[in-house]
């Protein structure tokens, strides 16, 4: 009689965490992102500025965080986010969230890599670290800076020779 539902306990053993999934997805919906694609220089700060949604019947736990998940690749072109959420998130609540993001000093220009733009995901945890809620999904490419003066000079020695 014991292992008689053996395999029915296997069978449904998914069911828990597929329906977790659903529910842990739904407390940080994105509500919006950027869909163009971001440009900085190296040295720059790119904000990201994203709506999120908490699309539960209940209130965050204090002391969440986001915090990035990049890539190798992205590790190499941005430092890492991490920032405290210090305010309430309540029920059904949308709020808005402005995410710094530094481009390394010493990141590769986008037309030397073999893709034509970088991405850079980002996502919540609670206190414990454990992630939740729908992953923040942005493209950045990396151009140089436009030194102003530079072109100004520029210009005014075309002027001139004209």
């Amino acid at each position: 009689m014991q292992g008689m539902f053996q395999g029915v306990r296997h069978e449904f053993s998914g069911l828990g965490t597929a329906c977790k999934s659903h529910w842990n997805q739904r407390k940080a919906q994105v509500a919006s992102v950027p869909e163009e694609i971001l440009t900085g220089a190296p040295g720059e700060i790119l904000f990201v500025n994203v709506s999120i949604r908490n699309d539960m019947d209940w209130s965050w736990k204090p002391n969440a965080s986001l915090i990035s998940h990049f890539s190798e690749a992205t590790a190499l072109l941005l430092e890492e986010v991490a920032i405290p959420m210090d305010f309430p998130v309540h029920a059904g609540q949308t709020f808005k969230l402005s995410i710094p993001v530094k481009i390394r000093d010493c990141a590769i220009l986008t037309e030397f890599a073999s893709e034509p733009h970088h991405t850079a995901e980002f996502g919540f945890q609670n206190e414990k670290g454990k992630p939740f809620g729908q992953p923040i999904v942005v493209k950045f490419h990396i151009a140089q800076k436009i030194d102003e003066l530079q072109l100004y000079q520029q210009a005014i020695e075309l002027f001139e020779t004209e």
